[in-house]
């Protein structure tokens, strides 16, 4: 399926559904990193669970920017497996060059447990980006 959607293309395919805490956490990082690649040879793409209602209802709430597949659940769950949010970046050639879990946790409040927390987020993002950079320049 990925590779008909994006051949010749680099993809980023994130996972999510709408009542997982870090799926919604790291959204807006994902818009920025979309909005940062958005002139490139790469298409963004979310795939949810849910049905194209819930997930319209929800982003009224949620700007999500990238393109939306719904009721993928049994595609996820057979190519990426059951846990959220996942973001999976594919190369030029329709192979997986990259998987990154939740690039925010949002485990604890004690501010020394939410700094710990910042620089895993801030480190998770950069790893996403620079494998964007290295599949882009091949």
């Amino acid at each position: 399926m990925t590779e008909a959607i994006g051949r010749g293309k680099v993809m980023l395919i994130n996972t999510w559904f709408t009542s997982c805490a870090p799926c919604i956490a790291e959204m807006p990082e994902l818009n920025r990193i979309k909005a940062q690649y958005q002139d490139q040879d790469i298409i963004f793409l979310a795939m949810a669970p849910e049905k194209a209602d819930r997930i319209q209802l929800f982003l009224q709430k949620h700007p999500y920017t990238y393109t939306h597949l719904q009721a993928a659940q049994p595609y996820i769950e057979s190519n990426f497996g059951t846990t959220y949010p996942k973001s999976i970046l594919v190369g030029k050639d329709g192979t997986i060059q990259f998987i990154e879990g939740a690039l925010v946790s949002l485990d604890g409040n004690d501010p020394a447990v939410m700094q710990q927390q910042e620089k895993k987020y801030v480190i998770h993002s950069q790893k996403l980006t620079e494998a964007i950079k290295r599949e882009l320049a091949k």
